[in-house]
């Protein structure tokens, strides 16, 4: 069975419903207007509820009165005001609907928006398909709370309305019909707090099943090639029933309480009709009054068993709520100082002076790291792995910020520059070239919306991308499916090398962008890398030489820290750890 990994903890309810509904609640304030009209349309409706059994009150006592002739005016306006009442009512249903689909609306873009701006920690620590959950899934839940929360307030003036009409009416009439409100309050308030919870579960395993779908979707070429689909069928069953047990919990949990209203709706009904049956007999209160008693007693109930039908949902959502906002509340680690500013234009030097940095903090990956990169060098950054290679490349292009130290580009701190306009001048090619579902011009442009046809299409025939673009069916309009399954790993690469010269850079990043090319193939994006280098300052991460021999200067790093650095013939001569690392290659 999966366990809950990652950075999202959706096992606790951290949410209270007041507090989360309130900040939902914020979220329709600019749609006024519209809850204005929802408003108003459900006190008409509110008030035609009320003013019925009045009616009915009135018609029956005329009965009693044997006065037929005076039935017809008073049944005209009881289906006048019916009338009136349902129309009210689609018009504040239908005004709801709307409010809650753009707040809905507003709501998934603000999330995704705010995961976009999150910092990498973030994500390299949560789980996507748990992510997208909480995007897909609960917001999704959240479309009928407005409804219901406008539904609690209808219900609950109707009610203050009939308890003030009743206690009118008949005040100890009224008390017998309410007798068993405080046992029901009490039943209420035990359902509400074990409700929480119970929401929250299935809630979790919901997420769990998009993490296991999540993964074994993106992952199925692996499982395939390693013949794991019984295995992972498996796993997947028994999240899926998980996800089955809790959904049935939150069925007989929800069922459970209107059964337990309308018993004692029941037994105040019966009550009432003991009690009014007397005072009848005894000429205390009139037939009409008393039939008057028994509507309202019934619409008193009624919407106390609304309110539990709601309130069941509103459990529900604030479960979802609670996942949503926790989400929103995620900090964002990374982000530009208030003093950043733009920069137009960069030279390309740059300068790591007395970097350090940790991802946890008993576990220091750059350790007073210092060097230089000159305008126009290449230097190439070599070592095992967590050696702080990747660490180095993702501190210059501003997705984590030194715990000490800095990175200055022409002498001036990265942190003293927007992060935007600081990538505007860096191309990085990664060792996996992602590529997005669109065309091809639209990943060549992917970025840069505001490359023109023409800047792109010259950057693809100086990579020599455009020769394999140009035999496609449609060209630089050809659809690329998901993640570019539909080339070849160097035709990524070259798509990848093409993204980053458009841009024309100061300064290029190369992290592993051979190692999963072929030896063939290798020559083509050699001849590719070449042209996007040339006369750029460059950082070229590589475990192949061949692609970091002619580098300018060669850093070697072991545990966070320079053991090595110089030129190819230099670090050679030293007999070190380079050498080791050249022998090897040799052999290979």
């Amino acid at each position: 069975m999966r366990k809950l990994v990652g950075n999202i903890d959706d096992t606790k309810p951290k949410g209270k419903l007041g507090g989360n509904f309130l900040r939902l609640f914020k979220y329709s304030l600019p749609y006024k207007n519209l809850l204005f009209l929802a408003f108003f349309s459900m006190i008409i409706y509110s008030s035609s509820i009320l003013a019925s059994p009045y009616i009915i009150e009135n018609m029956i006592n005329t009965i009693v009165a044997h006065k037929p002739d005076e039935l017809l005016k008073p049944a005209i306006i009881l289906i006048t005001i019916l009338g009136i009442g349902w129309g009210f009512n689609f018009i504040y249903i239908s005004t709801i609907a709307r409010v809650g689909q753009r707040v809905i609306s507003d709501l998934r873009i603000e999330l995704f928006t705010h995961i976009q701006n999150l910092s990498l920690d973030f994500h390299t620590k949560s789980e996507s398909g748990r992510i997208l959950s909480r995007i897909q899934n609960d917001v999704n839940h959240l479309e009928e709370t407005l409804q219901v929360f406008f539904t609690i307030l209808s219900d609950s003036l109707v009610l203050i309305g009939i308890i003030a009409v009743m206690l009118n009416m008949n005040w100890k009439l009224a008390l017998f019909c309410f007798s068993v409100v405080p046992i029901l309050i009490l039943i209420v308030t035990i359902w509400k707090n074990v409700a929480l919870p119970v929401f929250l579960v299935a809630r979790r395993t919901i997420a769990n099943v998009n993490v296991g779908l999540s993964e074994n979707i993106t992952g199925i070429k692996v499982i395939q090639s390693l013949n794991r689909e019984d295995i992972n069928i498996g796993e997947f069953e028994d999240l899926n029933q998980d996800n089955l047990k809790a959904g049935i919990n939150v069925s007989r949990l929800s069922a459970s309480l209107p059964p337990a209203i309308g018993i004692f709706s029941t037994i105040s009904l019966a009550t009432i009709v003991i009690v009014g049956g007397y005072a009848i007999t005894n000429d205390t209160i009139t037939v009409g009054i008393f039939v008057a008693f028994i509507l309202f007693t019934q619409r008193f109930y009624d919407p106390l068993n609304q309110l539990s039908l709601q309130f069941a949902g509103l459990q529900n959502a604030n479960a979802a709520a609670t996942h949503i906002f926790e989400l929103l509340d995620e900090k964002i680690t990374v982000k530009d100082n208030k003093d950043a500013k733009k920069i137009s234009q960069i030279n390309g030097s740059i300068e790591f002076k007395n970097l350090s940095f940790h991802y946890n903090a008993e576990e220091p990956v750059l350790k007073n790291l210092s060097f230089k990169v000159k305008k126009g060098q290449k230097v190439a950054l070599i070592g095992p792995t967590g050696a702080g290679k990747t660490t180095i490349i993702s501190l210059l292009t501003k997705l984590y910020t030194p715990i000490m130290g800095s990175i200055q580009i022409d002498g001036i701190d990265i942190q003293k520059m927007t992060k935007n306009s600081l990538l505007n001048h860096i191309g990085t090619v990664l060792q996996e070239p992602f590529l997005f579902s669109g065309t091809i011009l639209e990943n060549l442009k992917f970025s840069h919306l505001n490359l023109t046809d023409e800047e792109v299409k010259n950057a693809a025939h100086q990579t020599g991308a455009d020769r394999f673009i140009r035999k496609l069916e449609k060209n630089y309009d050809t659809i690329i499916h998901e993640n570019g399954s539909n080339l070849s790993p160097g035709e990524r690469q070259l798509i990848s090398i093409t993204r980053a010269l458009a841009i024309n850079p100061r300064i290029v990043i190369l992290d592993e962008a051979t190692s999963n090319i072929d030896s063939l193939t290798e020559d083509m994006i050699q001849t590719s890398l070449k042209t996007l280098l040339k006369g750029r300052t460059s950082l070229i991460i590589a475990r192949r030489l061949s692609t970091i021999r002619e580098s300018d200067v060669i850093i070697v790093l072991k545990e966070g820290s320079i053991i090595e650095k110089g030129n190819h013939e230099e670090l050679l001569a030293n007999k070190g750890h380079y050498s080791i690392l050249h022998e090897i290659y040799t052999r290979e």
